[in-house]
């Protein structure tokens, strides 16, 4: 684990959240702040992406997740995940377009619960992340890498949408800025 917010005790860690830290791999980038003698010092700055479905728990989770990642100077952004189908060609296929329209809309209403358990921080970022179903884990890291984010949290394990196979595939992947 890197230097400073997480503990290496698994007692003492939050078992609301389920995290997923590479900030280990990610080469020092950061802000400069200044030091008493006036030369500028680097500071590491994490980017935190948290996959997010509503639930009391991922609430709880978001909440404290911002508050810290705030508080330590990191950016934050909440994914809400919609599995979207492929638009057919034929004339009278809306099948599709009407199933991915419920599915945006849905991740819309995730992260609509997601901005009120964050109190309407406007430091946090929300998007909605599409993707066909199959490999999620590759798209969130992928987004993960698009956005530079240095670990992914699922804010709620249980009510996140991924199989413990995706699950597993997400604690082994390894973001580099």
């Amino acid at each position: 684990m890197s230097d400073g917010t997480r503990t290496r005790d698994r007692l003492d860690h939050n078992q609301e959240l389920y995290l997923l830290s590479y900030a280990h791999h990610v080469p020092p980038v950061g802000r400069r702040s200044q030091s008493s003698s006036g030369f500028g010092t680097l500071r590491r700055v994490h980017h935190t992406l948290v996959i997010y479905r509503g639930s009391e728990r991922a609430d709880a989770a978001l909440r404290e997740l911002a508050r810290t990642v705030t508080e330590g100077g990191g950016r934050l952004t909440v994914l809400a995940l919609a599995v979207e189908e492929p638009v057919g060609r034929g004339c009278c296929d809306t099948r599709s377009v009407l199933w991915n329209g419920f599915q945006r809309e849905f991740a819309h209403d995730d992260l609509s619960r997601a901005r009120i358990a964050i109190e309407h921080d406007p430091g946090v970022r929300l998007a909605v992340l599409a993707h066909s179903g199959r490999r999620v884990s590759e798209a969130v890291e992928r987004e993960a890498l698009r956005r530079g984010a240095s670990e992914i949290v699922i804010a709620d394990p249980r009510a996140c949408g991924l199989s413990r196979r995706e699950q597993r595939r997400l604690r082994g992947l390894a973001l580099a800025a």
